[in-house]
């Protein structure tokens, strides 16, 4: 992952920001928004669940928002696709989601952490 970082061309990223940060909010929007309905919903079924209903929420949303980057990034790079507009596109999109997905389940932990069951 290192050395597909440092083939990146970072310009090229930044040239499509107008692009990118829109999808990016809204690939983590949704997905993140799906994730809390399906968890209140499966707290309801299992009223049995010794923990708050906030940490459950919490864990599963992220659990649905995160993304699969380094999975992404090695496939965009065996297919020699990093340099192709597509690419850039992509693999831009997936490092916003990834930052935004890892900096929010950061900031989150206390929350979880620190509430009573």
């Amino acid at each position: 992952m290192f050395f597909l970082g440092l083939e990146l061309d970072l310009s090229q990223i930044k040239a499509n920001w107008k692009v990118t940060i829109p999808v990016a909010c809204s690939s983590i929007i949704f997905p993140v928004s799906i994730g809390c309905g399906v968890a209140i919903w499966f707290h309801e079924l299992n009223d049995g669940i010794s923990t708050s209903k906030a940490a459950f929420i919490l864990f599963i949303a992220s659990g649905f928002g995160f993304s699969a980057f380094p999975v992404l990034a090695t496939l965009l790079n065996s297919m020699n696709m990093l340099d192709e507009p597509i690419g850039i596109q992509t693999i831009s999109l997936a490092a916003v989601e990834d930052i935004v997905s890892n900096s929010s389940c950061l900031s989150t932990l206390p929350i979880v952490v620190l509430t009573p069951d």
